[in-house]
């Protein structure tokens, strides 16, 4: 028998399973609930607590239901930001109408054009802005906040309305700027709303209680994406008037803020309103954008001041969210230098290591890489990302020696960093790594020549040379490439303490004659993670200024110095 349903697109049993899931108004429903005398909305002194603005919203999406408004129906707001415009959009998203957002900067024309695109059933307008909607002459009703709004809520049930909206259908219509002709208008569904929410949760390691600022205009998705993102799992959401420096470090002194919206003209004011705030920032989990449009210094003091990474990440249909890159043993060393050589090309850099890092624009984690639960646990927090750098390592000598005078102690713990943890670390963020992702490893002159008196550092190493052939290999199918760099005797703290005991001669047996400097290695890790290197796998590289060219047993030229 023939199926009687129709085969047309909204007949299509597939698209109905699609439109399944979570919306924007049943994890608000399910956060009131659970989080009722929690502070929803913060801001100008007052604070509405979740269960107070659900039943706000309630009220409304009753009195609108009444005058007519359907699912599928518009409904226009010109306002500044305050919290009348997050109950609006909140209600239609429980009757399945759609919130058009609308840019009051625009002149009168293009609102207008922008109105009538949309064909809303009710336009509501703030004080400020109710002049200028009225004086459009268009012939959809206006509603004002004050009395009249209130007195709208006051007529509608305090009950849950049956939600009628699908994870597919819209709930916002947010407007180009107009640079290519008049405003278009953009339809964001639920399902993309709730989608982008989990994006940055997972890249930018926001929390479930990690709240949001509003300070710039809702009409944008820079203060649309957090609000409801922070709304559909019961944290506040700190409602700012504009950009005003003081009453925003103001907000970061009182509530955790996930990402800390800053565009790139505004920070050296921030700058300024923070350094004089009484109080710092409780905890930032990310902040700005546009990093290559700042200068670096305003960067590295505003991570300073709120304690948190800067983000490269542009908008939708500029370039997608900031890298994010893993490194073991990043507090100092060649890890800590590329830490900060990542940081400053707008990676998001997370250090692990047994000590922070000290710039606090990396995040820093306490991990051990020889324990399996503690990288795991470091994985889970910081979800996605694009690169592994594995440079955690030690070097025992003089206890670890040649095989008959080497203790068993400095064999297992060298082996448990040097290799294990390599693995481990490796089994833990391996599988969070998206697609054209990258893992470098560090290990050592001493894998590819020989290196007396230090056999389980030179094993340790020359398994890593081992592993990335298996690893390029294993993984290429999932787009991950994996290299190896190799460096020779490099001014570190930690090669300051091998070299303890050799005389100055025998410190100099390199044909460039000195030690490398960390930031010429680091520079290669950063190029080897980099979309440049998009085609380099399995490669195994020194970087020892020749060292490992050079025939054994021969003596180095001295170096020639041009007077």
């Amino acid at each position: 028998m023939s199926d009687p349903r129709p085969m047309g697109l909204h007949g299509s049993s597939a698209v109905r399973a699609a439109a399944a899931g979570p919306t924007v108004a049943s994890l608000f429903r399910d956060s009131a609930r659970a989080n009722a005398a929690s502070p929803a909305i913060v801001g100008a002194g007052n604070t509405i607590s979740y269960g107070m603005l659900n039943e706000r919203v309630n009220r409304l999406a009753s009195a609108l239901r009444h005058d007519g408004v359907m699912a599928g129906d518009r409904v226009a707001i010109v306002s500044e930001n305050r919290s009348e415009y997050i109950e609006i959009v909140l209600a239609c998203a429980k009757i399945g109408a759609i919130a058009a957002c609308q840019n009051w900067r625009q002149a009168a024309p293009e609102l207008a054009h922008c109105l009538r695109l949309v064909e809303p059933r009710f336009i509501f307008a703030s004080p400020r802005f109710a002049e200028a909607a009225a004086s459009l002459g268009l012939a959809y009703p206006l509603a004002l906040f004050g009395d009249g709004y209130e007195h709208m809520l006051d007529t509608g049930s305090p009950q849950e309305p049956d939600i009628s909206a699908s994870a597919e259908d819209g709930l916002l219509i947010l407007y180009t700027s107009g640079t290519t002709g008049l405003p278009k208008g953009a339809v964001i569904s639920h399902r993309a709303i709730i989608a982008r929410a989990l994006v940055m949760m997972a890249d930018w390691a926001i929390r479930p209680s990690d709240g949001s600022i509003a300070w710039s205009p809702l009409f944008h998705m820079a203060a649309a994406d957090p609000a409801l993102a922070a709304l559909c799992h019961g944290a506040p959401v700190y409602i700012v008037d504009g950009f005003d420096a003081d009453a925003i470090a103001q907000a970061l002194a009182e509530i955790d803020v996930g990402w800390f919206v800053l565009m790139p003209g505004m920070i050296e004011r921030m700058i300024e309103a923070q350094r004089r705030a009484p109080n710092p920032p409780r905890r930032v989990a990310a902040a700005g954008c546009m990093a290559n449009l700042v200068p670096p210094a305003q960067i590295a003091e505003i991570s300073r001041l709120v304690a948190a990474p800067f983000l490269n990440s542009f908008g939708s249909t500029e370039t997608g969210i900031a890298p994010v890159a893993v490194i073991t043993g990043g507090a100092r060393g060649i890890g800590g230098t590329a830490a900060g050589i990542l940081r400053d090309r707008g990676w998001n850099v997370h250090s692990l290591d047994r000590q922070p890092n000290p710039d606090p624009a990396i995040t820093s984690h306490i991990c051990d890489v020889t324990s399996d639960h503690e990288l795991s646990a470091c994985a889970s927090e910081i979800g996605g990302m694009d690169a592994l750098i594995a440079c955690a390592g030690i070097n025992l000598r003089p206890d670890d020696n040649r095989a008959e005078q080497l203790t068993l102690d400095a064999w297992n713990k060298t082996l448990a960093v040097n290799l294990t943890g390599v693995m481990l670390s490796v089994r833990a963020f391996r599988p969070a790594m998206h697609n054209d992702g990258a893992i470098v490893l560090l290990s050592s002159i001493a894998a590819l020549r020989a290196m007396p008196l230090a056999d389980a550092y030179t094993a340790s190493k020359g398994a890593l040379v081992a592993l990335t052939r298996s690893w390029s290999v294993d993984y290429g199918r999932f787009g991950i490439r994996v290299n190896c760099i190799c460096p020779g005797p490099t001014a570190t703290e930690m090669m300051s303490g091998v070299m303890e005991g050799f005389s100055s001669s025998q410190q100099l047996q390199l044909p460039q004659q000195r030690m490398a400097r960390p930031e010429e290695v680091a520079n290669l890790i950063a190029f080897l993670v980099s979309p440049e290197a998009s085609y380099i796998s399995g490669a195994i590289i020194p970087v020892d200024g020749g060292a490992a060219a050079h025939s054994a047993g021969m003596p180095f030229p001295k170096r020639r110095v041009k007077k």
